[in-house]
């Protein structure tokens, strides 16, 4: 459930991101969706998924390892067993966004709908892109 303020809340987590680079085990796709979920319920996403790891390397052993041992395929089902995956051309405000990119150690990368737009992270801060085809969004 939303808290009564997470508007305001998520407002103020991107402004405080919005010119933080990316880093691993701090400021990544993960951690930003941690993040967000906070703000927006009180609760993170997935604080059993926070890791000791600084670099790409680190973080895809540190994922696989979780994955294999919570029976999951992939990040994607690991995120449809908490969140309920929706289906709509625009996600509404707030939910969780995932992006297949090859770039990424999970094989997705995690924003969250801030509008019209979908607020990622990336190595100058926050970064606003458009909603695309094959996006997967999940209610929050």
């Amino acid at each position: 459930m939303r808290l009564a303020e997470w508007s305001h809340n998520l407002d103020d987590l991107i402004d405080s991101l919005r010119d933080k680079p990316f880093a691993w085990g701090e400021n990544d796709c993960l951690n930003f969706a941690n993040k967000a979920h906070l703000a927006m319920t009180g609760k993170l996403l997935a604080s059993d998924w926070s890791g000791d790891y600084t670099t790409a390397f680190g973080a895809k052993r540190h994922y696989l390892s979780l994955l294999k041992t919570q029976g999951f395929t992939d990040i994607q089902a690991a995120i449809d067993k908490r969140l309920l995956r929706i289906q709509v051309k625009l996600p509404p405000r707030g939910s969780l966004v995932g992006r297949a990119s090859d770039n990424q150690v999970t094989g997705l990368m995690l924003g969250v709908c801030v509008g019209e737009s979908i607020a990622f992270i990336s190595d100058e801060g926050v970064l606003f892109l458009p909603a695309q085809a094959g996006d997967i969004f999940w209610a929050v």
